[in-house]
């Protein structure tokens, strides 16, 4: 077996149009707008380092978003953790990577736009009083109807915590604000109603 790599030219420079049909082709689905604000606000934060804008603030960029970074290889399994179904692309890392937790767009068709954010948050080990799933996997559940407000929340809420993460998470959550604003785009962290949806 290989590697999974897609034989996409990797484009030298940064531009959503030379990159929007190179992500399309690796990862067989279309990457939203938001994700793109989201690349070029930690860009600006960081620059020439966008993968490590976030992660003084217990966020990290995968997936698509890391190959833009100039990370990893040009492949659709990039930062797929072993229990993540077709209909989850990671894009965000939420807290220590052995923790499994992500960010990413739950889509029912891979040519459809995402449907919303969903969060990959691994099972507990042990039964529990109150656990009614429990052993290895993951749970995924809606949080968002698009990225930026997914990522705006959470650093909201880490800024707002009093750790050691909160004065960079304060930093990043105004980056993408600006970001949000500069590209006409909502940073609201809406829930989606998902009450009439059956899981599969």
């Amino acid at each position: 077996g290989g590697s999974g790599c897609v034989a996409a030219e990797l484009p030298a420079t940064y531009s959503r149009d030379a990159w929007r049909p190179v992500l399309r082709e690796v990862f067989f689905s279309p990457v939203a707008d938001d994700a793109f604000v989201l690349f070029e606000a930690c860009e600006a934060l960081a620059p020439g380092s966008a993968r490590s804008a976030l992660a003084r603030a217990g966020l990290g960029l995968l997936g698509p978003l890391r190959l833009l970074s100039g990370e990893g290889e040009a492949s659709p399994l990039l930062d797929r953790g072993p229990h993540d179904p077709a209909e989850f692309q990671p894009l965000v890392s939420v807290g220590p990577p052995s923790e499994g937790r992500a960010l990413g767009y739950w889509r029912d068709e891979p040519d459809a736009p995402p449907l919303f954010v969903a969060e990959r948050k691994p099972l507990p080990r042990e039964q529990k009083p109150g656990v009614t799933a429990f052993g290895p996997g993951v749970a995924f559940s809606p949080v968002a109807s698009q990225l930026l407000g997914a990522v705006h929340k959470r650093l909201a809420d880490e800024a707002k915590a009093g750790t050691l993460h909160s004065a960079a998470a304060r930093a990043a959550a105004e980056a993408i604000a600006r970001a949000a604003a500069a590209a006409g785009r909502s940073r609201s962290s809406r829930r989606v109603n998902t009450a009439s949806r059956e899981s599969a």
